[in-house]
């Protein structure tokens, strides 16, 4: 099983909402994942921009995330 990150916040490829942005309410939209591996021992959560106005960004980065944590809530 392949490992799946998914907003209910905006659809896959789409654009990303103004309220998740720095023109908006700059939080952070709910993630979810699942596939994760069975001998996953934590995870990493790596948000970058490849097409910001610069070149890529980085956003954010969550390490040591519990493989069983499956959502980073909004």
């Amino acid at each position: 099983m392949p490992l799946t990150l998914s907003s209910s916040a905006f659809a896959d490829g789409g654009k990303i909402p103004e309220r998740y942005t720095r023109d908006g309410k700059n939080v952070s939209p709910p993630l979810k994942w699942s596939g994760v591996p069975d001998k996953a021992k934590s995870l990493a959560l790596v948000v970058q921009d490849p097409d910001a106005p610069n070149g890529t960004f980085g956003h954010w980065a969550v390490f040591n995330i519990p493989p069983d944590v499956i959502q980073h809530p909004a």
